[in-house]
């Protein structure tokens, strides 16, 4: 069989070699790779051998080449078996599930891979083990995640109403203080960081369980925290409690930081030291108050839980109110400011 010439006209030799390298599919740059050797004049069969295929899987890549250039070697995902559910069917279970189980289930607040395959079964009259579940629900684009919490009294209708009408409330309470100047949205909130005793393994004969002294008692400070993410700015400070009294502190902190010449927008909860009346604003800040029960509104929210769960108590051994800010410091040297501003501002486009 003649050997099928190589169509020059799409990469040179070199071009490929260097596509090749840079290539994170394996098999794909094989494919590359193969052609460029086949290019450079060597035997086919060598080339064959090197690749670690046979001659006329290598006359199949140069065929493919010759057609489509470099993407007509990229590899093409496997179809696999065909899903015995119909495209309805597939739409109706996706809909189940969004909607999840409700509150007399057993598990309200979530489906188990067994309530699925129950589901499919009794519905749709085809039984799939726990791993063709999986496999069916991963091909209509669901995963394992990690959901939301939400307080039994939020009022999903008003944390709608508060996005689609933000820009009319920032208009609002801006009135008379910033109608031509440059607006910054900052998202504020405190969090308690402490740590309580707890009971952790021990070396002990099996099948006993002794007893031990649990420490129960509980210090904790204060951390209040403001980030603007569009212009990557911040305000912190740590203190003992709570109060109207640092939360004058933290405006101030908040106000200073503020850029010359804008005024800022702070989203905060309803806290009663956020409405307090000897709450001391800054003439440059205007305070816009979000939904009873809405968390999930403020974006500050997912930086003081990155900070906690992930650095809360882990790294430093220290003591005290140093504890806490070491282990913070820690968190946020890690984390990197581009980081922080990123995670705070995955909540913002909603609202702006």
């Amino acid at each position: 069989m003649r050997p099928v010439p190589i169509n020059e006209n799409h990469h040179t030799r070199e071009e490929l070699e260097h596509l090749a390298k840079n290539c994170k599919d394996k098999l794909w740059e094989r494919r590359i790779l193969g052609v460029a050797l086949a290019m450079s004049g060597l035997q086919r069969t060598e080339v064959a051998r090197s690749q670690g295929v046979g001659a006329q899987t290598l006359r199949d890549w140069i065929c493919l080449y010759n057609e489509g250039g470099v993407e007509g070697l990229r590899p093409q995902p496997r179809g696999g078996s065909k899903c015995r559910l119909s495209a309805e069917k597939l739409e109706t279970l996706q809909e189940h599930i969004e909607a999840g189980p409700g509150e007399e289930a057993a598990s309200p607040s979530r489906f188990r891979l067994c309530d699925i395959a129950a589901m499919i079964k009794d519905r749709c009259g085809v039984h799939y083990t726990l791993e063709g579940t999986r496999q069916v629900l991963r091909r209509i684009g669901f995963r394992w995640i990690s959901p939301c919490p939400i307080h039994p009294k939020a009022d999903v209708a008003a944390q709608k109403a508060f996005c689609d009408t933000f820009q009319a409330r920032v208009a609002e309470v801006t009135a008379g203080k910033a109608d031509k100047t440059p607006i910054e949205i900052w998202f504020q909130d405190e969090t308690r960081m402490g740590q309580k005793g707890m009971l952790r393994r021990i070396w002990a004969r099996k099948c006993t369980r002794p007893r031990v002294k649990r420490d129960h008692r509980y210090k904790y400070c204060v951390l209040f925290s403001a980030a603007c993410p569009e212009h990557h700015l911040s305000a912190a400070h740590l203190c003992e409690r709570s109060n109207t009294e640092e939360m004058n502190r933290h405006l101030g902190d908040i106000s200073a930081a503020v850029q010359e010449g804008h005024h800022a927008v702070v989203v905060m909860d309803r806290a009663s030291w956020h409405r307090s009346n000897g709450l001391e604003v800054p003439a440059n800040l205007s305070l816009l108050h979000l939904p009873p029960y809405a968390p999930e509104l403020n974006a500050i929210e997912r930086v003081n839980g990155q900070l906690k769960d992930n650095y809360g108590g882990r790294f430093v051994r220290v003591r005290g109110h140093a504890k806490v800010f070491c282990h913070l410091m820690f968190g946020i040297v890690v984390m990197t400011a581009e980081r922080l501003m990123r995670l705070a501002a995955i909540n913002v486009p909603h609202l702006t």
